[in-house]
């Protein structure tokens, strides 16, 4: 099964006033560490979105195996980088699933993600998810079934919408270290102190 990596990384994380992306932990800023995670998963293709800080963010990482796609209404929500990167993938029909990585979620193993990925080879559900604290949400895989679903998104709709729109149909995979995502600064203090 061939599946393409998005991984979001769009937002100006205005509740942090400085790319949330270049955080460092471990001696790698957030998104690098997610491009080198994705470089390791056997996929198709990789696409990576930028929207604020695209300047700033590109001098700091490399991500010479992916497209880089940019989003100048990225201040419209998740939707318009979600819908960006498919209608670069539906154009290409050999794609039959997307894998949707976030930054911000850096306690995920690797072996996670190959979790999400063996289940969407040997299952017909057509939504993988990732599930903790009795929700499921992302990482998560799509299938190209539920591509043009992605596409009729609309503003701070996200992958969660369609996961609890769909919630009957959705193979989850438990990952309690996805609970850890970093959205504010006590957030980031908190996963340093924990975690470094």
């Amino acid at each position: 099964m061939k599946i393409a990596i998005i991984i979001l990384a769009a937002g100006s994380s205005t509740r942090m006033q400085t790319p949330k992306q270049l955080l460092n932990f471990k001696g790698k800023n957030l998104l690098q560490r997610a491009i080198d995670l994705a470089c390791a998963l056997e996929v198709e293709n990789r696409m990576l979105v930028l929207g604020g800080w695209k300047e700033t963010i590109q001098e700091k990482i490399d991500a010479s195996e992916f497209d880089i796609l940019f989003n100048a209404n990225h201040k419209n929500g998740m939707s318009s980088s979600l819908q960006l990167a498919i209608k670069q993938v539906v154009p290409n029909s050999q794609i039959e699933g997307i894998l949707i990585m976030l930054c911000d979620q850096p306690l995920i193993p690797k072996s996670h993600y190959e979790q999400l990925l063996e289940h969407a080879k040997h299952t017909d559900a057509s939504i993988i998810a990732t599930s903790y604290n009795q929700i499921m949400g992302v990482p998560c895989v799509f299938k190209s079934n539920r591509f043009e679903e992605l596409l009729d998104l609309e503003g701070q709709q996200g992958a969660k919408f369609l996961l609890k729109k769909h919630k009957e149909e959705v193979v989850s995979v438990p990952c309690e270290m996805a609970s850890f995502d970093i959205d504010t600064e006590k957030d980031y203090l908190d996963l340093m102190a924990k975690f470094q």
